[in-house]
């Protein structure tokens, strides 16, 4: 399933209109109404942090792509197509907040399975930038290779040592090709938005 395409329909300009939200709002959404479904729209609103005009366009095209069902009285409640989609961002991503007590940052960590892909096609200043500009003010990658944590373009473990050991502890998971993206603010939305701009450059690599 091609889930950043998807999600780019979803929040698409259409008739000259651009939505006021993102591809972060999107998942932060379908995974609002997993927690909580069926789920009225003023929840969803709080949940998600969207003005009622926004939600109410953002769930019509949820309902258009086949991600959610509406019930007037019920509320809203997600596809198997919906939750298909969450269940696969699983297998490709994980994030969590992460504290980087070392460097004093509070940030939000991503990490993206295989995606050391990345670094190959794309090299870590133009990596850096596409995470930039997506709202990020700072961002920190690791790479996990070889069963050592490497951040590129050089990594001093003398002088890193506990930066390297709390990256280790945020992503106990990680296996060898995975990728950490450690962004700040420590915004799930955010993190959501970032992995699903750099995930298509992992599967065209897969």
């Amino acid at each position: 399933m091609d889930i950043p395409s998807i999600i780019s329909e979803i929040t698409s300009t259409k008739q000259g209109n651009a939505p006021k939200y993102d591809e972060g709002h999107v998942i932060l959404t379908l995974l609002a109404i997993k927690k909580s479904q069926p789920i009225g729209r003023i929840s969803l609103m709080r949940d998600v942090g969207l003005k009622e005009a926004s939600m109410k366009t953002l769930i019509k095209r949820l309902k258009e792509a086949g991600l959610v069902e509406t019930d007037k009285i019920g509320g809203t409640t997600l596809t198997e197509k919906g939750d298909m989609i969450l269940r696969e961002m699983e297998t490709l991503v994980s994030y969590r907040p992460s504290m980087l007590s070392s460097i004093k940052w509070n940030a939000y960590g991503i990490l993206v399975k295989g995606g050391n892909s990345l670094l190959n096609q794309r090299g870590i200043l133009e990596l850096r930038d596409l995470i930039i500009r997506q709202g990020a003010e700072r961002v920190l990658i690791a790479t996990f290779l070889n069963g050592r944590i490497e951040l590129p373009p050089k990594t001093d473990e003398m002088a890193m040592g506990n930066l390297i050991q709390e990256i280790r502890e945020a992503f106990p998971e990680a296996k060898d090709g995975d990728l950490a993206l450690f962004i700040t603010p420590p915004d799930l939305r955010l993190a959501l938005k970032i992995s699903l701009k750099v995930l298509p450059n992992v599967q065209h690599a897969s």
